[in-house]
């Protein structure tokens, strides 16, 4: 087996091991015989745990392999899509899930009230611009006359003398 090949396995097998983490073989054995995939008539719990880690086993030659519909099905029912997300990724795809409805009607209103913020800030920079393109030309003033000097004196002599008070 070259190279390549053993690492697009190992990571085919990674991806499964994190879809079946050890706290949920368990759940996942029985599943499967509730659902019928596997014969609870053939298979105690206990042998239908042992047949999981058969399955994840990478040193299982010949032995026990776990069928589409039984990966579907976990997947779909424990929504945990490592191996999922990894074949997509090794095929150039990603994988991103569909809003439920719930989920798209909070979008929705996200989005709404994003959009009513952001019209209102527009309408708000508009009016500013229009007060700045109407107005009109800042006046420009005169400077006002310079003042005389005016000189007091106590005695109430001509007020016109350098002496002041």
């Amino acid at each position: 087996m070259d190279n390549q090949l053993a690492a697009w396995l190992q990571r085919g097998h990674q991806a499964l091991l994190a879809t079946f983490p050890p706290r949920t073989r368990k759940q996942f054995a029985s599943l499967m015989l509730e659902t019928g995939l596997w014969s609870p008539a053939r298979l105690s719990l206990d042998s239908a745990i042992a047949r999981v880690g058969d399955c994840l086993n990478p040193q299982n030659g010949g032995g026990q392999r776990f069928g589409i519909a039984e990966l579907w099905l976990w997947m779909r029912e424990s929504g945990n899509h490592a191996l999922y997300d990894a074949m997509s990724d090794d095929l150039g795809y990603r994988t991103e899930p569909i809003p439920s409805e719930q989920r798209q009607q909070e979008l929705l209103s996200r989005i709404d009230d994003r959009l009513a913020t952001v019209l209102s800030e527009i309408a708000d920079l508009k009016a500013l611009r229009e007060q700045l393109t109407n107005r009109s030309p800042t006046p420009t003033t005169t400077a006002a006359p310079a003042l005389s000097v005016v000189r007091f004196s106590r005695d109430h002599a001509d007020d016109t003398t350098t002496e002041g008070f």
